[in-house]
């Protein structure tokens, strides 16, 4: 026997007896260490493990190991790792490889050190192989998490069991005998043997399952060569939704397997993306994921078989799962599989390095889910997770380094903690940082290559890093990584500037938070890499994250320049370093001053905001800064919104609050923080949050909001608990939990007492159920100030019933819950202690450590301290070893505190009280609120039932009054690149197939196969994808020869709508390749992408499924490239049933019938971009034959009346193909009119889709208007064929390119086929002026406008791309000649054929053609208006001495007190003008005669002798406005008011001299008396033109002077101007196309207003209607009647409520609808309380017999507030008084506060708006409470306006004798406003009597 090998095994037998207690954790002495390592002298090579796992409990199990190792000694001994296993020693074998046994001499077990030691009696050789085969028993854990243990589930009663391991670090031994440590790798063949109703999983696939004797064995296959940690296995019933080829599946309960999609996707998503990051494949055929309920950390990356805490892989959608939770899923899931590569593939050496782990899953984890979900923001988060997280804790003295050596399994199996995870991950994204992003890549790529199945330390990748950096550094790699891998803790960077020598120097110490107990740590230096960003820099700066100079061991203080003129710096830009900043005093105090002023959000990122914060508290924390000098610095919060900087203050602030919650001056630091905290509870949607991290927001922010009694959030808490209570179970959402129940606690809510005696009654019973909920109901115990209910708990904890089973559990949280509350709930825990301290022991099984824990923490006063030690002293001899311990540190943590409150507490008083934080609640003792002693629990509990009855009502009448659908999820600059597919590709064909067969449209799946041409030289292409499912498996790429191209790598952009295609080969450019994809989804009914529509036949409600692209909703339909560049061919297919017929772009070409299914394939499409393409598949009929050209689609009751649409059709198609001189392109073209169409049309290339009422007319029922909208619509569609299908924009930035144009010859072609509608006339008033109306504001944006998110995109559908570049096309045409632009639009149209284009293809074809001179290029003319936003006023003055005119420009726009005056833009402006001494007919030549430029803003003209007065912009073809000298402006006056008004002056000249001098009175730049007096002439106007233009103008004025005393006189100047208009066109009787349009909005004026003719015209027809059923009022003269009938009642009032309930009975289709709400806004008319009394009640009540709806309610409403002072404010009372009932039956309030604040117009009105503002607004959503704040901002400029205005106004009316009386109602009735009709009036209507009967005397 060999001596040497004997010593050993007696010197560790003998040193096994040391009780291992006496080792310190702390301590590495080299003489204990090498005892808990394995002798190295032999290795393992593999392992053949045989478990029974059958006993039916899973308590015991029993085993056999086969070890082949291999022999490195050179002796006769060797030793292997076992603890708590029973070895039968006979069992014990030792062969060589031929099979002979080598004979054992002695066998002995360490218990201490966990080894087995082997002594054989002959020489091992050195080299040789042997055989271990060791039989072994074991118990299986059943409350322990480690090595393999048990745990159970509830399957309904059922409780379920399942045995799983957990091995790292050192828990492998105690499962089986083994070489446990991470350097010995070997191979592993396992086998099971278990309950055949089980399955088992471990590592490797199974390869066989054979039942033997009523149980199952199976077989798994080898593993690759990895550490004992990394094996596992799990036995249980548990379920997957995987198939079992699939290389992952998400194991979980039967009753949560459902909820495991999201983990499964997901998995797949983040492995693939990691893949392709570091260019090597996942090494496993398969990779399971079990949720195990009991779980000791987050998850365990086992190779192949990862083990998760169940809740990590269960997301049951949003309403359940909290978005950290979702998070966590994600993050957890790629942690754990960046182990397949770090740790598992390439494993250190030994623990100490074992945050090569854990520091790169953690590192990784961020990085790739960042990328997977990129609107987390994770690398943001990863500062909070992270850096702040691990600097918070690495201050201590006692920390450890990264690189931590240790050999006790006690040690190291606490080995993780932040040091080995955040820490270690923020200094590897220090290093990256500093070597690039780039070059890191390529090292950790090479460091895994070089390392691959091999072990590793740190020096590997150091040198892999070496290998290819190329930045200059201080020191080695080596050097710089070891000073931080190596050192424990981290510096502090102080920082001083000298701003005269403008310098900033930097030194380093350690940082460390002083305390009386520790020692100083030593002053360890380090590698410090430095940059700092200036008030100098740009935003963009602040991403320049390297290294500028550095701070070194050696050298550990410098001095480095500053750039001229910086006033403050902030140093670690994006915090990439691991330490901390301090600043000299007047830094500080700069960056106070930034970040409190209006730009801190645009000078400094939100990574270095949150820094800032982080750093001034933890500085102000361990003494470095002053507090006041913190909370100066956090009071920025007060404007913060985003989540990071508030996630770090929370921590800051609740430290603070904990500290400094017993001061006397606690209550202001309460207002302190509430006033910070209210902000941002506002702009963080409570209800609907609009991304993730809005809900990571609102679970902190809001529960500051509701903690310090943000009057707003503690509303909402009270809505939420309401809604609860209600339901049968308790649907707070998840993420306000913490939140509710801490204001329910704290703040007295109304529901405070029931509502906690109903959870505890009601809920828990179901503790298993609730358990999450009810945890979190206790930590907001914590919260409460309300001494009978902190009774009240106390005592319940002592119940042990079973009506109330109260766990262990829950009694020592809710005693730690109180303890770590606030002053009032400690107390009282305090109290009930000390007399209760036996009761309390023995409740929790006298295991008391973690309640003294909780007192260390929180005490914060010597009464605390003082009343805690005497407990302790007292009950001393009660304690065991573990709680006196706890009890000792608790009394010295507490003296910490006390001590940190000695040192600031007193400047933290100060500093509030200096700040004027005075406390507005006076509460007392922190709000408690005292109760009898003597109540008794019981007698609580009867209280709190008895009068939850009486409160619900009340409970839900505080129910929250709107609950708005949230916005998309957030999103990133509105031109973020990142939106555009990358160009490495382009379409050539689509080859699409749908199946739409679902009987109901709610779904469709289909396939689609793109032909490509690659024109990049990468590995991947891009598609867009929103909302769509990839069917898993379906995706094929063919390459140029046919053969598949595989794909590696498949990642889903959801915030950038995409799909990334990664290959491992790069692709040949300019080759043609196919990709094929699978994909399904919902059809919604949301009016976008493919949608499901519905309309009435008969009584049976018929659906279709149709399309709507434009701009970007294809993508949401199928993958595809989604952009309008991207031009290709469609080949289409569609499956459906074949009751409907398909409709595409192209004819059908072939229809195959299989039963109930039709396939139906259309023909191939020209080339288009993918918003073009459309289908719908309905039951519609057409009155054509299949084969005609031209087809209109309807429902079968409406395609009767599509004959106009028809012919017109044909008719416009025709002109527009003669005027382009192309024919158009398709072999047919197809419109459909839908029911429901978010648009007027949409120009789909051959299939044109229609809002229905757009194609649809009826003779005797359609009105004029909608006859128009028919015809020029049809004409705006039509011509998209050119502009916008054949020729289309390549980008949206030049959307106007097809909208202006279809907007401008929608007009002109239009004009031609109907030209007595005069719609080139009318051309001025839908397009000139209602574009110039809207386009002066400060923010209007220009023509060409380059977005690309998709949500700006699909907005831009506005009077900007319509009305407004219409006009300015209409206005080149002028300049350059209509036969000149028809010329160059067909060149240009020839020229861009099937391409793309921009404007600088149209500039190019018109310079071509032009034969004008111009003052520029037409390039630079044009830009200037579509390049720039609003347009210019040009102002004309007339020196009639020196016969000359000057003409100057500046832009118009709308002043207001809220918004800044826009830049002033300069502009090609051209000009001519018509005069006195011109002819009528010089007026219709508008070519320009001058020009006004950019150069010269300024110029003056001649005039011929004579003139005396002078229009500019004849024909107005300008957009711009023009202004005149007060003398040319009466002179214009007096032109009107003329005689020969109607010759010297056209039509649309005259209207443009009225919409000129409104709008520029409104806007304050002429007076209204100049306004009022020009309008005058309108006495005499009949023309429609003018009038239209009017009737704006007028409805403004009469809206702002309304509240006026005068107003009478101003209604008596209407009827005066109305008078005469109205003989010409009346409210009944056949009438012409113009005059029906006149009729339908002018003469709403002369019955407003009084006219005594319209109101018997009214009436006449309103009584017609009451009495004859079947008498419908025209619908272009309803609302004029139905306000007669509300301001001008007759004698019955009956007649409005019979017509009204008439009308709701026999609401049946969407006419009749539109009719009632016209009606409900002629309520806005009354004056009669009885009528408002009417409709008000409305708003409140349902009645059985009345089918009211909530839309219908909120129509009233908006109608009364339209209306008139005295329906608004009798709207506002009524809404003050009843507004719990007025907003509960309302579908919404905002756009009631939103017309409020447009028509608002007095004092009163804002004084009762403001009253309901400021006692509801709390309790209204967000988004309400925004337009309710805007609503008084506007209202108040209302008034502002009338003060500046009115008095001009009303001296006008008086001097001009126009009498303040009023009209008498017809036929006698309520007289009560007067009797008589001014006298002018009365002229007038004679006046045009006299001259219509001489009118019609002449034409006889």
């Amino acid at each position: 026997m060999d001596q040497t090998a004997v010593l050993l095994f007696v010197l560790l037998t003998l040193h096994s007896q040391v009780d291992a207690l006496s080792v310190s954790l702390l301590e590495n002495e080299d003489t204990n260490a090498a005892s808990f390592r394995l002798p190295p002298v032999s290795e393992p090579i593999s392992y053949d493990l045989l478990l029974d796992m059958t006993d039916s409990n899973f308590t015991s199990y029993t085993g056999t190991v086969d070890i082949t190792i291999k022999y490195n000694g050179n002796g006769s001994s060797f030793s292997l790792n076992s603890v708590d296993l029973v070895i039968n020693e006979a069992s014990i074998r030792i062969e060589r490889m031929d099979g002979s046994i080598v004979p054992l001499e002695a066998f002995a077990v360490s218990r201490q050190f966990e080894q087995l030691h082997f002594n054989c009696a002959a020489t091992l050789v050195q080299g040789a192989m042997y055989r271990v085969h060791l039989e072994f028993s074991g118990t299986i854990k059943t409350d322990f998490f480690k090595g393999v243990y048990r745990s159970g589930y509830q399957v309904e009663d059922e409780t379920k069991y399942l045995a799983t391991t957990f091995f790292a670090a050192t828990f492998a031994r105690t499962v089986f005998p083994c070489y446990d440590e991470p350097a010995y790798k070997a191979r592993f063949n396992i086998k099971i043997r278990h309950r055949s109703h089980h399955t088992a999983l471990s590592n490797m696939p199974a390869i066989s399952s054979t039942v033997l004797n009523g149980y199952t064995e199976t077989t798994f296959d080898t593993t690759p060569l990895m550490s004992t940690y990394l094996v596992a296995f799990v036995v249980s019933e548990m379920k997957t939704l995987s198939l079992s080829g699939e290389l992952f599946r998400v194991f979980a309960s039967e009753n949560k397997v459902n909820y495991t999609v999201y983990a499964h996707d997901f998995a797949v998503r983040a492995v693939r993306a990691l893949e392709n990051h570091f260019g090597r494949q996942n090494q496993m055929r398969k990779i399971d994921l079990v949720g195990i309920p009991d779980f000791a950390m987050g998850a365990m990356e086992n190779w192949g078989l990862i083990t998760f805490r169940e809740d990590y892989l269960i997301y049951e959608g949003e309403a359940v799962t909290a978005a950290s939770a979702k998070q966590k899923i994600a993050s957890v899931i790629t942690h754990e599989l960046v182990h397949m590569w770090f740790g598992n593939e390439v494993t250190p050496e030994w623990w100490t390095y074992v945050w090569m782990n854990e520091g790169f899953a953690n590192y990784y984890e961020y990085c790739i889910t960042s990328q997977l979900e990129p609107t987390w923001k994770l690398w943001d988060q990863f500062i909070l997770n992270n850096v702040h997280s691990a600097l918070s804790k690495d201050w201590h003295s006692s920390t450890r380094p990264m690189s931590y050596y240790a050999t006790d399994p006690a040690v190291l199996n606490e080995l993780y903690d932040y040091v080995v995870y955040a820490k270690s991950a923020s200094v590897i994204r220090m290093m990256q940082n500093v070597i690039g992003l780039e070059k890191f890549k390529q090292s950790i790529n090479d460091y895994l290559r070089a390392r691959s199945y091999l072990t590793t330390k740190p020096q590997y990748l150091y040198a892999s890093i070496e290998k290819f950096r190329t930045v200059d550094l201080p020191a080695s790699v080596e050097a710089i990584f070891e000073s931080w891998a190596n050192n424990p803790g981290y510096p502090v960077v102080m920082v001083t500037v000298d701003r005269t020598a403008r310098t900033l120097t930097a030194s380093q110490k350690r940082f460390w938070m002083p305390n009386e107990v520790d020692t100083p740590p030593e002053n360890k230096l380090f590698y410090i890499p430095l940059n700092y960003g200036s008030n100098v820099a740009s935003p963009s700066d602040f991403d320049d994250t390297a290294p500028t100079f550095w701070l070194t061991p050696q050298d550990p203080t410098t001095t480095v320049s500053l750039e001229s003129g910086v006033e403050w710096v902030v140093v670690n830009k994006q915090q990439t370093g691991y330490y901390r900043v301090n600043y000299e005093a007047e830094s500080w105090q700069k960056l106070i001053d930034v970040l409190n002023s209006d730009r801190f959000e645009d000078l400094l990122p939100v990574i270095n905001r949150a820094q800032l914060v982080d750093d001034v508290a933890n500085l102000a924390r361990a003494g470095e800064v002053r507090y006041d000098v913190a909370l100066s610095l956090m009071q920025y919060l007060e404007r913060e919104t985003e989540y990071i900087p508030w996630a770090t203050a929370y921590n800051a602030l609740l430290h603070l609050d904990r500290m400094f919650s017993s001061h006397k001056e606690y209550a202001r630091f309460e207002l302190y923080s509430r006033r910070l905290s209210s902000l941002v509870f506002n702009a963080t949607n409570i209800a609907y949050p609009k991304s993730h991290l809005d809900r990571l927001h609102r679970e902190k922010s809001i529960y500051l909001a509701c903690y310090y009694g943000v009057q707003e959030c503690l509303n909402a808490a009270t809505s939420f608990i309401a809604e609860a209570l209600t339901q049968e179970t308790l649907s707070i959402p998840n993420e306000l939990q913490d939140a509710v129940f801490c204001a329910l606690h704290k703040h007295d809510l109304p529901v405070d007492e029931d509502f906690g005696v109903e959870i505890f009654q009601k809920f828990w019973l179901a503790a298993d159920v609730y358990q999450t909920l009810m945890d979190k109901f206790i930590t907001g115990l914590g919260c409460s100030r309300n001494v009978a209910m902190n009774e009240f708990y106390l005592q319940m904890i002592e119940i042990d019933e079973t009506i109330l089973p109260i766990t262990i559990r829950m009694k020592n949280n809710i005693l730690n819950s109180m303890i770590k509350g606030g002053p009032t709930t400690r107390n009282a825990v305090l109290r009930y202690i000390r007399s209760r301290f036996d009761a309390v022991c023995a409740m929790l099984n006298h295991e008391l450590v973690s309640m003294f824990q909780a007192f260390g923490e929180s005490v914060n006063s010597q009464a605390e301290y003082n009343e805690l030690k005497e407990i302790i002293q007292t009950n001393q001899a009660s304690l065991n070893p573990s709680s006196m311990q706890a009890a000792s540190r608790a009394l010295v943590q507490a003296e910490q505190n006390l001590d940190w409150i000695a040192k600031h507490a007193g400047t933290i008083a100060k500093w509030l009280v200096d700040q004027q934080n005075v406390d507005d609640s006076n509460n007392d003792n922190n709000g408690a609120v005292a109760v009898s002693p003597t109540m008794s629990l019981f007698g609580m509990f009867r209280v709190g039932l008895s009068v939850v009855a009486i409160w619900l009502p009340l409970i839900l009448a505080s129910a929250p009054v709107e609950i708005e659908n949230g916005q998309p999820a957030g999103r990133d600059a509105h031109d973020d690149s990142r939106y555009l597919l990358s160009k490495v590709s382009e379409p050539i064909n689509y080859k699409l197939y749908l199946d739409i067969t679902n009987y109901d449209f709610f779904s469709y799946n289909g396939t689609v196969e793109i032909t490509f041409r690659y024109t990049g030289d990468q590995n991947h292409l891009y598609l867009n994808s929103d909302g769509l499912v990839i069917v898993e498996g379906s995706v094929k790429v063919s390459r140029p020869d046919g053969t598949d191209l595989p794909v590696s790598n498949i990642i889903h952009l959801e915030q950038f709508e995409q799909i990334y295609f990664g290959f491992g080969e790069r692709l040949q450019t300019g080759e043609q390749y196919k990709i094929r994809l699978g994909f399904l989804n919902n059809i919604g009914t949301e009016l976008k992408g493919l949608y499901r529509s519905s309309y009435m036949a008969g009584n049976t409600m018929r659906y279709l499924a149709t399309t709507h692209f434009e701009s970007t909703y294809a993508r949401s339909v199928f993958p595809c490239y989604d952009e309008p560049a991207y031009k290709a061919t469609f080949d289409v297919t569609i499956r459906h049933r074949t009751e409907y017929r398909a409709l595409s772009n192209m004819p059908a070409k072939n229809s195959v019938t299989d039963g109930d299914y039709t396939e139906t394939t259309f023909g191939t499409t020209p080339l288009m971009s993918t918003y073009l393409l459309a289908f719908v598949i309905s039951d519609f009929k057409t009155l054509s034959r299949e084969s005609d050209r031209f087809r209109v689609f309807a429902a079968e009751d409406k395609v009767a009346h599509t004959e106009y649409a028809l012919e017109f059709l044909g008719n416009s198609l025709r002109t527009l193909e003669t005027f382009f001189g192309r024919q158009y392109q398709l072999p047919k073209v197809d419109l459909i009119a839908l029911p429901d169409f978010a648009m007027g049309a949409m120009e789909n290339w051959g299939l044109i889709t229609f809002r229905e009422q757009y194609l649809i007319y009826e003779e005797g029922v359609t009105t004029a208007r909608t006859k128009q909208n028919i015809a020029d619509l049809i004409t705006h569609e039509l011509t998209h064929m050119w502009f916008g299908n054949e020729v289309t924009p390549e980008w949206w930035t030049y959307l106007w390119l097809s909208e202006g144009f279809a907007r401008y010859f929608e007009y002109y072609i239009t004009s031609q086929l109907e030209p007595t509608w005069k719609l080139w006339d009318q051309f001025i008033v839908n397009n000139v002026h209602s574009a110039l109306s809207q386009d002066c504001s400060s923010d209007n944006r220009m023509m060409s406008y380059y977005a690309t998110d998709p949500a700006v995109l699909n907005d831009l559908f506005d009077y900007v791309v319509y009305a407004k570049s219409a006009s300015v096309i209409r206005m080149v045409q002028n300049v350059i000649g209509f036969d000149t632009l028809r010329q160059a639009l067909n060149d240009y149209l020839r020229s861009r054929s099937y391409l793309t284009t921009k404007p600088q293809y149209l500039y190019v074809s018109i310079e071509k053609f032009r034969t004008v001179d111009l003052p520029a290029s037409v390039e630079a003319i044009f830009e200037s208006w579509a390049n720039n936003p609003g347009y210019p006023v040009v102002m004309v003055t007339v020196d009639r001495t020196a016969r000359t005119f000057t003409a100057s420009q500046k832009r118009f726009w709308m002043p207001n007190e809220v918004d800044t005056p826009p830049e002033n833009k300069l502009f090609y402006i051209p000009l001519n003008y018509g005069s006195n001494v011109a002819s009528p007919s010089n007026f219709d030549d508008t070519a320009p005669t001058f020009w006004l430029t950019p150069q010269d803003p300024t110029t003056t003209v001649s005039l011929e002798s004579g003139v005396e007065w002078v229009v500019v912009n004849k024909q107005q073809t300008g957009y711009y406005r023009v202004n005149y000298d007060a003398e040319s402006w009466q002179k214009l006056i007096d032109v009107l008011n003329s005689d020969r008004f109607e010759d010297q002056l056209p039509i649309i000249n005259r209207a443009q001299l009225v919409d000129d001098v409104a709008n520029l009175a409104r806007a304050g730049e002429v007076r209204y008396d100049v306004a009022l007096s020009l309008m005058q002439y309108l006495e005499r106007e009949t023309e429609y033109i003018p009038w239209a233009t009017a009737y704006n103008a007028l409805l403004h004025i009469d809206r702002m002077y309304s509240s006026s005393a005068q107003h009478e006189r101003f209604l008596t100047y209407l009827r005066t101007i109305t008078s005469c208009m109205y003989e010409n066109v009346r409210l009944a009787g056949l009438m012409d196309q113009m005059s029906r349009l006149h009729r339908g909005n002018t003469v709403y004026l002369a019955c407003y207003s009084g006219v005594q003719k319209c109101l018997d015209d009214a009436h006449a027809l309103a009584n017609t209607a009451v009495a004859d059923a079947s008498s419908i009022i025209p619908e272009e003269v309803q609302a004029t009647v139905f306000c007669v009938l509300h301001r001008y009642p007759s004698t019955t009032l009956n007649v409005q409520s019979d017509m009204f309930e008439k009308y709701l009975r026999m609401a049946n289709s969407p006419q009749h609808l539109e009719m009632i709400n016209r009606f409900l806004t002629g309520v806005g008319c009354a004056r009669n309380e009885t009528i408002l009394e009417y409709y008000l009640s409305l708003t409140t009540h349902n009645s059985p017999g009345l089918p009211i709806t909530a839309e219908q309610r909120n129509q009233i409403y908006l109608g009364l507030i339209n209306g008139n002072p005295v329906t608004r404010l009798a709207a506002l009372r009524y809404l003050k008084e009843h507004f719990s009932s007025v907003t509960y039956l309302l579908t919404s309030v905002t756009p009631i506060f939103t017309e409020l604040g447009n028509r608002i117009n007095a004092k009163a009105q804002y004084e009762v708006l403001k009253d309901i503002v400021d006692r509801f607004g709390g309790t209204l959503s967000t988004v309400a409470k925004a337009a309710a704040d805007t609503a008084l901002v506007q209202a108040d400029q209302n008034i502002r306006w009338i003060e500046g205005h009115a008095e001009a106004i009303t001296t006008w009316l008086v001097e001009n004798e126009y009498e303040g009386t009023t009209v008498p109602p017809p036929n006698g009735g309520d007289g009560d406003d007067g009797a008589t009709v001014h006298s002018v009036g009365i002229m007038a209507a004679l006046g045009c009597a006299m001259a219509l009967v001489l009118t019609n005397a002449m034409t006889h």
